[in-house]
């Protein structure tokens, strides 16, 4: 019956991870890095119900740079640094963990659910010009229990929306509906990696340098969890 309960056929919950307003930390081999070790979560649903999403949705803290969920993008005056290696190519990584049985279990009028990312620049960002050399994102993703897993994750048929101020990428989890999940993926968390990808050349890399340098990058991270009915599809 849809009725009353029409208005609970979808709803977003919005996960703010509201990413630091910090400093260009030196680190290494004269190399910067942008790090993110500032995080606020909020949520909320669309009926004015609050909910702590953090019941469903953390980092993963143990992946990333000091545990922390997060591969901060690293370059120095030369290029990007990945994996110890100057390029004109430097990543960005968040590493999640939803749990998703929990999820089902509290939202059974659910069948399934789609997941937005929304990377943009903090309010208080020196610079405006970093997302413009995003060139790829993509999210990865495994079911299992332990967090420090080693196996390389599958791939989501994603799709990616960028402007000058942020960009959106979305998946669906269609094929992890409910029924499916239970049937096969009882107990298991979902385990997610989102990477971004910048791409510069040597002729603009010490353009985009001299715009980073000494500045204060602000970004803030977002997630939206969307509840589905099978039927909407």
């Amino acid at each position: 019956m849809r009725g009353d309960d029409e208005m609970l056929s979808k709803f977003k919950i919005n996960l703010i991870f509201l990413l630091c307003m910090l400093s260009l930390v030196s680190i290494g081999f004269s190399s910067w890095s942008i790090t993110l070790d500032a995080i606020n979560v909020d949520a909320n649903i669309s009926v004015d119900n609050v909910i702590d999403l953090r019941t469903y949705v953390t980092k993963n803290l143990s992946k990333g740079d000091s545990k922390n969920g997060i591969n901060t993008l690293q370059y120095n005056s030369y290029g990007f640094v990945l994996d110890d290696t100057i390029s004109y190519t430097g990543q960005m990584k968040y590493y999640l963990l939803f749990k998703i049985e929990d999820f089902y279990n509290d939202f059974y009028q659910y069948d399934y659910v789609n997941l937005s990312f929304v990377l943009s620049y903090g309010t208080n960002c020196d610079s405006n010009i970093l997302i413009n050399y995003v060139s790829e994102v993509s999210v990865g993703y495994l079911f299992g229990t332990n967090e420090n897993y080693t196996i390389t994750p599958t791939l989501f048929n994603s799709s990616s929306i960028k402007n000058d101020k942020k960009i959106t990428t979305n998946i669906s989890l269609y094929e992890f509906d409910r029924k499916t999940y239970m049937d096969s993926y009882t107990g298991q968390i979902l385990y997610l990696e989102i990477t971004y990808e910048f791409t510069t050349s040597s002729n603009d890399y010490s353009n985009l340098y001299s715009d980073l340098i000494g500045k204060n990058i602000n970004f803030t991270f977002n997630v939206f969890i969307e509840g589905c009915d099978s039927n909407e599809v």
